[in-house]
């Protein structure tokens, strides 16, 4: 594996795995996206070269597109600071109110909360890397109409895709893969149940890439 610095929003960052300051982070690991940790860094990258492992899924049709995992990884960052910004204004929103709208996906699960900060979240992250990459697989965990379709040609909901800098390594930076291999999967809000406790230290936005059934890339939204 490769530890990658990235250069975004302002700040730099070295290669290396010293620890660097900056708002948000962003890591990978070999497991769930969703089992990455808190650390105080940047945006960190790190890819998992490519591994033979078996395909989570069905794979969908060849579309003989061929897409860069740097601009995919790019793109989950800015799609995670969107979902950031979803989940501060239904928190501004209940400050001000008092209220947040709620309910319980399973009545006898106090972890199965859903509130409007995960809807709102959710179509944020989703739309927009589906007027991106509209070939991309997306999962996201709350439930919605995958056959809701955005306009592509729309720029308010275009991502960029020069949030990450890997200059001093090429190898990286010519990864490429066809799009039908890969699956970019959205927690909207990690950690629904401490939002609703407003215990806010504990609540991200996590965007995860798998390519080939493995995880290789996220971005973990504060």
């Amino acid at each position: 594996s490769c530890l990658l610095g990235t250069k975004a929003a302002g700040f730099t960052s070295t290669f290396g795995r010293s620890p660097m300051s900056a708002n948000g982070v962003l890591k990978t690991s070999t497991r769930a996206f969703s089992r990455l940790s808190r650390i105080n860094s940047p945006y960190r990258v790190r890819f998992h070269r490519r591994i033979a492992m078996p395909t989570v899924g069905a794979i969908v049709a060849g579309t003989g597109e061929t897409v860069r995992l740097l601009d995919i990884l790019s793109t989950c960052v800015d799609a995670a600071q969107k979902g950031c910004e979803e989940i501060r204004a239904v928190q501004a929103r209940r400050a001000s109110s008092g209220q947040l709208a709620s309910t319980m996906k399973d009545i006898d699960d106090p972890r199965s909360a859903l509130t409007e900060a995960d809807l709102n979240a959710q179509k944020a992250v989703v739309d927009r890397i589906r007027a991106t990459w509209p070939n991309l697989r997306i999962v996201g965990e709350e439930d919605e109409d995958e056959t809701n379709e955005v306009d592509v040609s729309d720029a308010e909901l275009q991502l960029r895709r020069d949030l990450c800098d890997v200059s001093s390594s090429p190898s990286l930076a010519g990864w490429s893969e066809p799009v039908e291999v890969l699956t970019v999967f959205v927690d909207p809000v990690d950690g629904t149940r401490e939002f609703v406790e407003e215990r806010l230290d504990a609540v991200q936005c996590l965007v995860g890439v798998a390519c080939r059934g493995r995880a290789v890339a996220g971005a973990i939204g504060l």
